[in-house]
């Protein structure tokens, strides 16, 4: 019996004869019977685990220092730490490479054995058969290269029957200008669809961003039906598809009217998404708006600077500390401030003194001669010829340093309540 060998075989290159039943492999000379589960197959791993560093998960794979290629994982017995790892889901082929799904720690060992290589096999050819009666699906089979390449199916998505001649996908693509017998209710996907008489969808119809409608030729209109009823004509006209004028569309539970080609008083009554801009020359009038507002002008409080206005105002303050202000809150009978005089009235002021809050805590001491240093002085504000007692804060900086600070504007301001201190301590010196 003739064997069919391939007439420019590669080293190791496998023939499988269909006929007989048995595999051939070319060891660049001769043909030479070839067995895939003989043990001269299986191959005992090079130890990789000197390049475990917790980090690396790709490793190369030899034997002898000779690149192993295996089938699949399941062809490999991988030892990590004295544990036999899972093929399914602890590492992957690649070639001949191996890929851990987590790195091995550094310092773990590391054995493993190939029951056996990928082989190049050589198949003789298919014997094809025309059926057209049996009624079941079948797979039709392709490939993803021009030789050298196993076939493949997709069970799923792609499937035929002889019986009917019925070709399923999941979808179709493509000019599809040549179909015939196409349903109304079929689902199309394509790039250009031209229809030449009346064209019927109970379904939806949608149009990706770079879709577009034509109307070709003046006169040819565009209608939207409900049930039967026209509600929206569009026109081909000769300056471009424009609605027509005597239109009358419902939106929602009402009738608007279009009235040269816009809408008149016109009405949204559920939520109105727009994927672009908005421009509204009017007034734009809702119960509340909500979103970002970065964008918008003309909205918010105003500040004005007023050092004149000699009467009480409120200062405002909120129960929140994070988040947007939408309710301001103001005290009008016990925290009032006057513009004019820059005097702040509150009914109580406290300040912060729990002994909690402190530390290095010691008693003040010399406070009679630190105030013998000191001088209290009448004085007129500039700013407003209001008359005042007080310190000087450049004189007090001097003694008591940590009771002066310095404001944006360059001017010192003193912390009278740790006068207080002071002035409490000098008292007791005196009675001592």
């Amino acid at each position: 019996m003739a064997l069919n060998f391939p007439s420019s075989p590669t080293v190791g290159q496998i023939y499988y004869d269909d006929t007989s039943g048995f595999y051939y492999e070319w060891d660049g000379t001769v043909w030479k019977s070839y067995s895939p589960s003989s043990t001269g197959q299986i191959k005992v791993l090079d130890d990789i685990s000197s390049s475990f560093d917790d980090v690396t998960t790709t490793f190369a794979l030899t034997s002898s220092s000779v690149a192993v290629s295996p089938v699949n994982p399941q062809q490999l017995i991988i030892n990590l730490g004295g544990v036999i790892q899972d093929p399914a889901n602890d590492y992957s082929i690649s070639g001949s490479n191996i890929e851990f799904t987590t790195a091995p720690q550094a310092g773990l060992t590391f054995s493993g054995v190939s029951l056996g290589p990928a082989i190049n096999l050589t198949l003789t050819n298919i014997t094809s058969t025309d059926d057209t009666t049996t009624n079941s699906e079948f797979y039709p089979v392709f490939v993803n290269g021009t030789s050298s390449t196993s076939p493949t199916i997709s069970t799923p998505k792609l499937t035929f029957n002889p019986s009917t001649g019925i070709l399923s996908a999941t979808a179709f693509e493509g000019d599809g200008s040549g179909l015939t017998g196409i349903a109304g209710t079929a689902n199309v996907s394509t790039s250009t669809l031209v229809v030449s008489g009346v064209s019927t969808h109970e379904g939806n119809v949608e149009l990706k961003s770079t879709s577009k409608i034509n109307a070709v030729g003046v006169g040819k209109n565009i209608v939207f039906q409900d049930n039967g009823t026209d509600r929206f004509h569009f026109e081909m006209a000769s300056t471009g598809l424009r609605p027509e004028t005597s239109n009358t569309g419902s939106i929602g539970n009402l009738s608007y009217p279009f009235s040269s080609g816009v809408f008149t008083n016109f009405r949204v009554v559920s939520d109105l998404n727009v994927g672009n801009n908005v421009n509204i020359t009017g007034v734009a009038t809702a119960t509340s708006f909500s979103g970002d507002g970065s964008g918008l002008t003309g909205v918010g409080a105003t500040i004005n600077d007023d050092i004149t206005t000699n009467s009480d105002m409120y200062p405002v303050f909120s129960s929140s500390s994070s988040g947007s202000l939408t309710t301001a809150k103001v005290s009008s009978t016990k925290l009032t401030y006057n513009p004019s005089t820059g005097k702040l009235t509150s009914t109580i002021v406290n300040s912060s003194s729990d002994e909690n809050l402190k530390k290095d805590i010691s008693t003040i001491t010399g406070a009679l001669d630190k105030v013998k240093q000191l001088r209290g002085v009448d004085f007129t504000w500039k700013n407003n010829d209001t008359k005042g007692k007080g310190v000087i804060a450049q004189e007090l900086q001097q003694v008591f340093p940590e009771l002066v600070s310095e404001e944006s504007d360059g001017n010192l301001s003193v912390n009278y309540n740790g006068l207080i201190a002071v002035l409490i301590e000098a008292i007791k010196e005196l009675s001592n």
